[in-house]
């Protein structure tokens, strides 16, 4: 049954029905919490931080990624951490809460790289560094995600129309032709360019 509505959220997240997947997870984080299953109550509150994220609650996606962050350290489960750092790092930036959001950005670099999440990690840290003053770094690690970003799917879709919404903030800054070749730029970046760039900004 738990398994059921962990399998059924992430369904309907990929669908695009961001409240029921938010619903679900919750649904399964209940469950996994009754049953003293706390790795995988773990797992459901990494995937909870970003579907009300995705559902357009920042407040409750920092709040779960707390939540995820403390629990992961606990279970010792790296990967899971490194997930929900970057996680509570999107739902700060999204609250406004610049600050909370640096405090993580260390350590979440440091495990994201461990699990090869370079992609993620050029997404997120794209975002903290347009919102730390640093908009030509940040179009540099926004071509390399967007260059990598599918769109096939809602999810992928959505996350896309994040990025664009990036790059269109960085050009009322930087304007359009300077926005357009450093995304060139960063299409071009290798992964280890990618994690030496997002340190500048951790």
């Amino acid at each position: 049954r738990l398994h059921a509505f962990v399998h059924e959220g992430h369904v309907a997240i990929f669908c695009g029905r961001w409240q029921q997947g938010l619903n679900s997870l919750r649904t399964a984080l209940a469950v996994a919490r009754q049953s003293g299953a706390t790795r995988l109550a773990c797992y459901v509150l990494t995937h909870l931080a970003d579907a009300a994220l995705l559902a357009g609650d920042p407040k409750a996606a920092f709040d779960y990624g707390v939540t995820a962050v403390r629990e992961a350290r606990a279970c010792r489960a790296r990967h899971y951490l490194a997930h929900a750092l970057l996680s509570q790092i999107e739902a700060a930036l999204a609250a406004g809460d610049v600050e909370a959001a640096v405090a993580s950005a260390g350590e979440a670099l440091a495990l994201a790289t461990d699990y090869g999440m370079h992609t993620s990690v050029a997404a997120v840290f794209a975002a903290l560094a347009l919102r730390t003053g640093e908009p030509l770094l940040a179009c540099r690690l926004l071509g390399y995600a967007q260059a990598r970003d599918r769109g096939c799917n809602p999810m992928e879709q959505h996350a896309a129309q994040i990025l664009d919404a990036l790059r269109r903030e960085a050009e009322a800054s930087l304007g359009a032709q300077v926005v357009a070749d450093l995304l060139h730029e960063g299409e071009r970046l290798g992964a280890d360019d990618v994690l030496s760039l997002a340190a500048q900004v951790a």
